[in-house]
This record gives structure tokens, C-alpha cells and sequence, in this order.
């Protein structure tokens, strides 16, 4: 669920873009930069932006909504201070995802993870990193991708194991060296 006047609209595009691309087969650039594909998200990215400019006028002054946080972002970065803070939120996780990419078989979850590096694009500028709150339109997509990686990584684990017909062992590997 998303709002209108916000940027969180704008994480749902990629996701569509991603998605319709998968559905083709491989994913690629001309893929998404087909005329159908486009022909829904540029109308709806230019409905957010013509949305914006309106809600911007009639709040003009306001002058804490509409301004860059790119400035305050990239402050935050330069001190260590809010580390804390930003690698709390996704800082951990977000490598796992790119590196374990490999266990997820299904194509169209792994297109889905190229939507979360423009959306930290659009989020270094409309929002503050340094807020818990941003991240949380994440987490239902991070928290299904990284069981799907566990459960493909555990199965192929296990798999291998019988394979060789040998049952998995559950020592440790330093018991196993001294036995």
C-alpha cells in the first residue's frame, strides 16, 4: 500500500518493470524499455511527478517538505555516528542479498532485487537514511526473498548429502578432522 503524496509510490514501478521484464525470460534492457511496458509506467511516473509539482504548490510554504535530503544523507555517511543507526536497518542484510543470489532459482525474485538499488536511489534524495521508518516498505520483500535463499540454500545442502548417499552429518567439521 502506498500514498500518493509520498516517494514510497515509486518502489512499486521498478517492482512492475522487474516483474513484466521476468516474465519474458531473461532479463535485459531491451526488455524494459519495451513500448508496452513503458506505456504503463510512464504515465504513472509522470502522474506521481505532476502529483508532486501540485501538492508542492499548495504547500509552498512548507518549506521543511520539499527540499533534497541528498545533502544530509551524504553528511550522515561521512560520520560515524549514524552507522549505527543506517547499517541497523538494511546494512547487514542487503550484501547477503546480492551474494546469495545465486540460491534463489526463481528469475523473476531475483529481477525483483534489482528494483531495491534504484529505490536507495530515490530514498538518498527524498528521504532521510538515518530513519528506521523508510525501511519498512522493505521488509516484506526482504523477508521472502532471504527465506526462499535459506530454504533453496538448505535444500541444496541436503540434496547433495543424499546424493553421494551419504546421510548428512551434524557434527561439527573440527569433530569430524579429530575423529
Amino acid at each position: 500500500v502506498a500514498t500518493l503524496n509520498r516517494e514510497t509510490i515509486l518502489l512499486l514501478l521498478p517492482f512492475y518493470m522487474f516483474s513484466r521484464a521476468g516474465e519474458q525470460g531473461e532479463l535485459g534492457w531491451r526488455t524494459l524499455l519495451k513500448p508496452s511496458l513503458l506505456a504503463v509506467v510512464v504515465p504513472l511516473l509522470v502522474y506521481w511527478a505532476v502529483w508532486h509539482h501540485v501538492v508542492f504548490h499548495i504547500f509552498a510554504h512548507n518549506a521543511s517538505e520539499y527540499y533534497s535530503r541528498l545533502p544530509f544523507n551524504l553528511r550522515c555517511f561521512a560520520r560515524l555516528r549514524y552507522y549505527p543507526q543506517l547499517l541497523s536497518s538494511l546494512g547487514f542484510l542487503a550484501p547477503s542479498l546480492f551474494f546469495g543470489r545465486s540460491f534463489v532459482a526463481d528469475r523473476q525474485l531475483r529481477a525483483w532485487l534489482w528494483a531495491l538499488p534504484i529505490w536507495f536511489a530515490f530514498m538518498c534524495v527524498w528521504a532521510i537514511l538515518a530513519e528506521t521508518r523508510i525501511w519498512g516498505e522493505l521488509l516484506p520483500f526482504v523477508t521472502a526473498y532471504t527465506a526462499v535463499m535459506a530454504e533453496e540454500w538448505l535444500a541444496a545442502r541436503l540434496h547433495m548429502g543424499l546424493v553421494r548417499n551419504q546421510p548428512v552429518e551434524h557434527t561439527p567439521r573440527v569433530a569430524r578432522r579429530a575423529a
